[in-house]
């Protein structure tokens, strides 16, 4: 490589030294690249500037020739060693002061304060204690106020007060079914009022689909084609709603929607010659792109021969 071109590739040649000043590895880079963090320098300066400020782990010593630029790179030994004598004296051997905060002494019982402070402690009668227990147990299991309301099986006071909700409870649905009935709803799809028991039934008709306002948004769809004649939007509204209605929702379902499509139009298809060959064409399509076989095709037009024939078709 000559001298202009490693200049202008930005060749730098770095010389790895140990601490004898031993060359230990030489690595070249490009564009003038730092071999630690491959930032590119765009020029030997600006490389000698990243080293220096981003590497300072390192000593760099920078020299260029008219025939090769070289960096020699050490470690600096001294941040590698540890923290060394200060003042010429070992910290370990110097003498420190430590100034403690003063504390304040705790009281032996924490839960004790100024205002508990004539505490007696009582002498326990341990046999007395078991008597006079014993005594007094037997006499509250006899007349417990809990176990007559377990045995009884009815309180007074939660009767009423079942008697007070309860009342309160039908006059707040009284409320809510009053307010309904002074508004009229309307449903989200078709935009039609809604009886009352449709309002308050549990059956959700958010998903429903209109057959007569699906036919209308199609129509106003195909209206919007210009480049389309009259027949051939007559016949896509026939096919979509048709599609619609059976639930045509799959490739291998459209064999038999096109033979169940020619026995339900068949007779409308045969009285219009241009509807007649709008279907035709429409197969001619499906079959071009592999969602109708020739078999299919010959029984529909079986199908629409016997509607041209005889008027109607009989299987």
């Amino acid at each position: 490589m000559s001298n202009m071109s490693r200049s202008r590739a930005g060749v730098v040649i770095f010389n790895y030294r140990d601490y004898n000043n031993v060359q230990r590895k030489i690595e070249v880079t490009e564009e003038f690249s730092c071999p630690f963090c491959l930032i590119r320098c765009a020029s030997f300066k600006g490389l000698r500037l990243h080293l220096c400020s981003s590497h300072d782990l390192f000593n760099f010593d920078f020299w260029a020739t008219e025939e090769y630029q070289a960096v020699n790179v050490s470690v600096k030994i001294d941040m590698l060693e540890t923290e060394g004598l200060v003042n010429g004296k070992d910290p370990r051997v110097q003498t420190f002061y430590y100034f403690s905060k003063p504390r304040r002494r705790l009281s032996k019982y924490p839960f004790q304060s100024k205002k508990h402070v004539h505490v007696q402690f009582l002498e326990l009668d341990a046999s007395a204690l078991a008597r006079d227990g014993m005594r007094t147990g037997l006499q509250d299991k006899d007349s417990d106020p809990e176990c007559v309301k377990s045995s009884s099986g009815s309180d007074p006071t939660a009767m009423q007060m079942s008697k007070v909700r309860k009342p309160a409870t039908e006059r707040s649905d009284s409320k809510s079914r009053g307010l309904l009935l002074r508004r009229q709803f309307y449903h989200s799809h078709r935009v039609q009022p809604m009886a009352v028991d449709q309002v308050l039934s549990d059956r959700d008709s958010e998903d429903e689909v209109d057959d007569g306002i699906a036919d209308f948004e199609d129509r106003r769809m195909l209206d919007d084609f210009v480049d389309v004649t009259k027949d051939e939007k007559h016949l896509m509204h026939l096919w979509n709603s048709f599609v619609r209605k059976q639930r045509v929702l799959a490739d291998g379902h459209v064999p038999w929607a096109c033979e169940a499509f020619s026995k339900l139009h068949g007779q409308e298809l045969v009285h219009s010659h241009a509807l007649f060959w709008c279907w035709r064409l429409f197969m001619i399509k499906l079959w071009n792109h592999g969602l109708l076989d020739g078999c299919t095709m010959n029984s529909c037009n079986v199908i629409l021969e016997g509607y041209r024939g005889s008027g109607s078709y009989v299987k």
